[in-house]
């Protein structure tokens, strides 16, 4: 709603008969505060965008740069690799079972893992990344699943002996208590 204010002002002169009257109008706008909050969008807990690609040094540099970009829309997230995925391919002779040659092919990957992502900024920058998306790299974007994030740690098989080691001093202390 807005309001407009005229302020008259009336001035004599004292050599002219007739007062001379001018106008100024001056506007100004009055918004109650409850109309300047519009509806929030809605937001996605968390979103990550998958890289994956053979050729290291160009996912590197494409994974830089859209965690760089998450930054210029100011989204809060993180980045981080993912173990290497290692597949043996063998290329076999004309009507033969013999390999010719082998080859040993790394599936690299990178995560952009981001959250409380805004529905109207996600289109954007999913577009944006679509189309400087450099050759040979393979982008998914979609929510948090839970293997995910469990394939993501390499195991520590020191840590396995030790927290088996633990159970089982735990269980012969168990054991010494109910004699």
């Amino acid at each position: 709603m807005m309001f407009r204010k005229l302020i008259l002002s009336v001035t004599f002169k004292p050599s002219s008969k007739f007062p001379r009257i001018s106008c100024k109008r001056c506007c100004s706008l009055y918004d109650p505060p409850y109309l300047n909050k519009g509806p929030q969008p809605e937001k996605y807990a968390a979103l990550n965008i998958r890289m994956r690609g053979y050729d290291f040094p160009m996912l590197e540099s494409f994974s830089k740069y859209v965690h760089n970009l998450t930054k210029i829309f100011e989204i809060e997230g993180e980045a981080y690799p993912v173990p290497t995925r290692s597949a043996k391919v063998a290329l076999f002779k004309p009507n033969s079972t013999a390999a010719a040659q082998e080859y040993e092919l790394k599936l690299y990957e990178r995560t952009v893992k981001m959250e409380q992502v805004s529905s109207v900024i996600a289109p954007l920058l999913m577009e944006v990344i679509q189309n400087t998306l450099p050759e040979g790299v393979e982008v998914t974007f979609k929510e948090l699943e839970p293997e995910e994030e469990e394939f993501r740690y390499i195991p520590d098989t020191t840590l396995k002996d030790l927290r088996q080691q633990v159970e089982s001093v735990q269980e012969s202390i168990r054991e010494f208590k109910s004699r």
